[in-house]
C-alpha cells in the first residue's frame, strides 16, 4: 500500500509540471482573521481596568500595613515612655526622703545659728555640733543634686538644676558656720539667689516630663515655678524697701509674711515629689490597649 501511493504523488507531480492539474494554494499556518469580520483595535481607555484588590475589612493592603506599623511604633514609644516613667518614679522618690532629710538638718543648724548669734559661749559649745549638722545637710545637697544630674538624661534643665542646688546648700552651710557679719550676707545672699535659679530650672523640666503622661501634673509645677519666682521678687523688692524711713515698719511685716509663704513653697515642693513619684509609678504600670 505504501508503494502505490509513492507512484501516486510522483505521478501527480509530473502532471503539474506539465500543467495538467493547478497547483494547490499553500495551506495557512497558525491562526488567520476573519476576513469577513475585519480586526479593529480598541482604544486603552475602553478597555475595562482591574479595580484594586481589597480585603475584607474594607482597607487596601498598603493602608493595613500602614496602619500595622503605625500600632508598632506606638507601642514602642509607649514602652519607652514607660521605662522613664519608672525611672522618674524612682528618683523623685529618692529626691523626697533627701529634703525630708536636709529639713531637719535645716531646722537644726537653724536653731543652732539664731541662738548662737546672741550667745557666744553657746556658739562656742556647739562649734562641733553646728560643723557636723552642716556637713549633714551640705551632703544632703551633694546627694540630692547628684539626683538631678543623673535626669539630666531625660532632659538637660536637670543638670544645672542640681549645679545650682549643690552650690545653694554650700552657700548655706557656710553661713551659719561663720560668725562675720558681712561673709554671713554675702553668702546668705549668695544661698538664696542659687536657690531660685535651682527651682526655676528644676520645675520646667519637671513640668515637662509630664507631658504626655499627666498634663494636670505638668501644670502644679509650672503653677509652683511661677508662684515661687513671684514670691522671691517681692522678697527682694522689700529687703530693698526695707531701708526706706516711711516703708520700713511695713516691709518687715511684709518680709515676715514672704518668709512663712517661703516655708509653704518648700513643702509645696515637698509634696509635689512625692506625688510625681506616685503618679509616674501608677502610669509606668499602664498597658496600651491594642486596635483589632
Amino acid at each position: 500500500m505504501y508503494r502505490d501511493s509513492q507512484e501516486d504523488e510522483i505521478e501527480q507531480f509530473f502532471r503539474e509540471k506539465e500543467g495538467g492539474l493547478p497547483k494547490e494554494a499553500p495551506k495557512p499556518v497558525g491562526i488567520v482573521p476573519d476576513q469577513q469580520a475585519p480586526f479593529h483595535p480598541v482604544a486603552f481607555d475602553q478597555v475595562p481596568q482591574e479595580t484594586p484588590r481589597e480585603n475584607f475589612g474594607g482597607y487596601s493592603a498598603g493602608a493595613q500595613r500602614r496602619d500595622y506599623y503605625e500600632q508598632l511604633r506606638e507601642e514602642a514609644e509607649h514602652i519607652e515612655r514607660q521605662n522613664n516613667c519608672r525611672e522618674y518614679s524612682k528618683r523623685y522618690m529618692q529626691m523626697f526622703i533627701i529634703l525630708i532629710a536636709n529639713v531637719f538638718f535645716n531646722i537644726i543648724g537653724l536653731i543652732l545659728s539664731r541662738v548662737g548669734a546672741n550667745d557666744a559661749q553657746f556658739r562656742k559649745d556647739t562649734f562641733v555640733f553646728s560643723v557636723v549638722v552642716a556637713i549633714g545637710s551640705v551632703m544632703c545637697y551633694v546627694l540630692y543634686g547628684l539626683v538631678l544630674i543623673m535626669l539630666s538624661h531625660y532632659n538637660m534643665d536637670f543638670r544645672p538644676a542640681g549645679t545650682f542646688f549643690i552650690l545653694s546648700g554650700i552657700c548655706q552651710a557656710t553661713s551659719r558656720v561663720i560668725p562675720n557679719n558681712t561673709l554671713y550676707l554675702f553668702t546668705s545672699l549668695a544661698a538664696s539667689i542659687f536657690a531660685v535659679l535651682y527651682v526655676l530650672k528644676f520645675a520646667s523640666a519637671a513640668s515637662t516630663s509630664f507631658d504626655k503622661v499627666a498634663l494636670y501634673m505638668s501644670s502644679s509645677w509650672e503653677t509652683f515655678r511661677k508662684v515661687y519666682m513671684y514670691v522671691y521678687i517681692a522678697t527682694a523688692a522689700a529687703s530693698i524697701l526695707i531701708f526706706m524711713p516711711v516703708l520700713g515698719l511695713i516691709m518687715i511685716y511684709a518680709l515676715l509674711a514672704l518668709a512663712i509663704i517661703a516655708i509653704g513653697l518648700e513643702i509645696w515642693q515637698i509634696l509635689l515629689l512625692l506625688r510625681s513619684s506616685v503618679i509616674m509609678k501608677q502610669y509606668s504600670s499602664v498597658v496600651v490597649a491594642k486596635q483589632n
